[in-house]
């Protein structure tokens, strides 16, 4: 229960720094018109896809790109930055409502 309370009570806010994010690039790529907009409808798009066809978000993602998206991955490690940190803050999230719920 306390990672249902994570991804639904903290989900909105990862996907809102995503949105912020892809904005941003947006902008710096010179759209700047409505780019949060723009973000927000191809988010909605893309998780409508996954609720109507109930695949797996990664096979979605590899018939988009083809498997050739290259994730950003950090210089030391090798890991992949955006995939490792939003997996680590649900996880935080579970244990903080856990922590929250016991006492």
């Amino acid at each position: 229960m306390d990672a249902v309370t994570a991804l639904s009570a903290s989900g909105p806010a990862y996907i809102y720094i995503i949105l912020e994010s892809l904005r941003g690039g947006g902008v710096k790529s010179a759209y700047a018109r409505h780019c949060h907009l723009l973000a927000a409808q191809m988010a909605l798009g893309a998780a409508t896809m996954v609720l109507e066809t109930g695949s797996h978000p990664a096979l979605l993602k590899d018939a988009v790109t083809h498997g050739r998206l290259h994730h950003r991955r950090h210089p030391r490690t090798g890991r992949r930055r955006l995939r490792v940190t939003l997996i680590k803050a649900v996880m935080r999230a579970a244990q903080r409502a856990k922590e929250l719920a016991s006492s």
